[in-house]
């Protein structure tokens, strides 16, 4: 995908303000860098929203002496522009694919995707809520828009049982109801679009449910669909019974003017998970359609609705977590791994707060355990994991990876091959990831070749987890610090004390065992490990 202008100019503009503000995150770096071109469309999406421009930029002005409109000069600089923010120019990619735009990564696809996921927004929400912007509400305009038409030809509701003397009961009951006659079309048309919107959404959400209970086995996902389903029930019995009926009698599957248009794209499905994602847009276009009609209609109704569509965005943030582990990979950048005995806490309590604090990636590594105790283990690690939107990876068994639902395998130098890996965990039919461990520049490039989607680096200090004659260190970090093929991990005797010497060496993700492990605090340990990579970006 092309980037406009705009979208260079903001990128180089943010690394230069790397130079000034070095505590700053690429998202914050990245956001200021769009608002200073104040006429451009990122400024113009958030003033749309309340955001008071001006009053920011007077509070955050743009660093003196620091050039405000560094463009790329040829394509030579745009490359490396692109290398240098690969993984926030792969969101933006996925978003504008998402949104419909496969053409051009414009500066809107990366405000939606700084806007759909709270971890890249939320710590700057604060600032810019107290210049005005009214955040939740951009947030869901950004949400991508599905163009499904679905034919509606089941109930939601069991109708009442109307006067059998009256010729037309629905319009019996709706002349009763609103009394001016006059109004009764405009009623009548309310009636009809509440009816087909609820049956939209129920039916979206049951595709979706079945998915996340048939082919995903994913109990916190079905649930909270559940719920969502249980409570539209819940909202709609709000509404008056009489327009309940009143749709039900006004239903015409056959006139309706929407049911003859379609489009191509309605018949073409990549994957389950394309269908579940599909299906839950059209959920929230429709609890948002039943939202702002129902407000006509009873503002409890209504604001049940908001409540529940504000409900649906954190299962998609679920949904997209356990449906893409290749996404979620490029947003992780811690990785811990666990050994059940080496647990300070006990196993449980220590990868609870470890996720807490946000570990993002959790690998079983159980060299003496049974095959049959540690399948037994990984169903709780998969539990918890799946509840924190973690991934989960196993160590060297692809066998066992597969069995347990893992996200993927981590695969050594002594070990089976990438491919073999791939092909028997890629058996059960569903995405998963093959990580490698690498000791040196040239076995990384050759992981990267044979199919690896991401790396262990190391050791860079003395573990425990291994024993090596000899530790390639920092110099290993420096000499594979420009490779954005894959993510990677430096790895090796990392903690809090020592990871700026890592990050500063130019790695961006770490692995880390013993520091998290050991600690009687893993939540405490985990943050700071979190909070020294977010100071560094990525």
């Amino acid at each position: 995908m092309d980037l406009t202008p705009a979208v260079y100019r903001a990128l180089a503009r943010a690394n230069s303000l790397a130079q000034v503000w070095p505590e700053w995150s690429a998202t914050g770096r990245l956001l200021r860098a769009f608002l200073e071109e104040e006429e451009g469309a990122a400024p113009a999406l958030l003033i749309q929203f309340g955001f008071n421009l001006p009053n920011y930029l007077a509070e955050s002005p743009w660093p003196a002496g620091l050039e405000p409109n560094p463009a790329p000069e040829n394509s030579a600089d745009e490359a490396e522009i692109r290398r240098s923010w690969g993984r926030i120019l792969r969101r933006a990619k996925y978003t504008a694919k998402e949104m419909g735009d496969p053409g051009e990564i414009s500066s809107q696809h990366f405000i939606a995707s700084f806007f759909n996921d709270p971890a890249e927004i939320d710590p700057y929400i604060q600032t810019l809520s107290s210049h005005g912007l009214k955040v939740t509400d951009l947030a869901a305009s950004l949400q991508p828009k599905s163009t499904l038409v679905v034919q509606m030809d089941e109930q939601l509701f069991n109708p009442t049982d109307p006067n059998p003397t009256d010729p037309n009961p629905a319009l019996g009951l709706i002349q009763k109801s609103f009394g001016n006659p006059s109004a009764n079309q405009m009623n009548i048309s309310v009636a009809r679009l509440m009816d087909a919107t609820a049956n939209r959404a129920r039916e979206g959400l049951r595709v979706v449910e079945d998915h996340a209970r048939f082919t995903l086995n994913s109990l916190a996902l079905t649930g909270s669909l559940k719920e969502i389903r249980h409570g539209l029930r819940e909202a709609l019995a709000l509404l008056p019974a009489d327009w309940i009926t009143n749709g039900l009698g006004f239903r015409d599957v056959d006139g309706d003017v929407g049911a003859g248009i379609s489009t191509p794209q309605e018949m073409s499905r990549s994957s389950p998970h394309d269908v579940a994602m599909a299906n839950l847009k059209r959920v929230q276009e429709s609890l948002r359609s039943l939202e702002e009609h129902g407000k006509l209609i009873s503002a409890p109704a209504a604001a049940k609705l908001e409540s529940l569509r504000y409900r649906s965005y954190s299962v998609e943030k679920l949904l997209g977590s356990l449906s893409s582990p290749s996404l979620r990979l490029l947003n992780s950048r811690l990785y811990l791994l666990v050994s059940a005995g080496d647990c300070a806490l006990g196993l449980e309590n220590t990868t609870r707060k470890a996720l807490e604090g946000g570990v993002d990636m959790i690998q079983s590594r159980e060299k003496g355990l049974a095959d049959r105790e540690w399948l037994k283990q990984l169903e709780s690690l998969r539990k918890w994991t799946e509840v924190a939107g973690t991934l989960l990876i196993v160590n060297d068994r692809p066998d066992i990876a597969l069995l347990a639902g893992a996200d993927g395998v981590h695969t050594g130098q002594d070990d089976l091959p990438i491919q073999a890996c791939r092909r028997i965990i890629h058996s059960g039919k569903r995405e998963a990831l093959v990580g490698a461990s690498t000791h040196t520049h040239e076995q990384l490039i050759t992981a990267i070749r044979e199919g690896a989607d991401h790396a262990g680096v190391g050791p860079i200090f003395p573990s425990s987890t291994k024993q090596f004659d000899s530790f390639p260190g920092i110099n290993l970090v420096r000499s594979v610090s420009q490779t954005t093929e894959v993510p990677w991990f430096a790895l090796g005797g990392i903690n809090p004390d020592n990871l700026e010497k890592v990050l500063e060496a130019g790695a961006r993700r770490v692995a880390v065992s013993r520091c998290v492990l050991a600690s009687h605090d893993p939540a405490r340990v985990s943050q700071a490990l979190k909070t020294g990579l977010n100071r560094f970006g990525h």
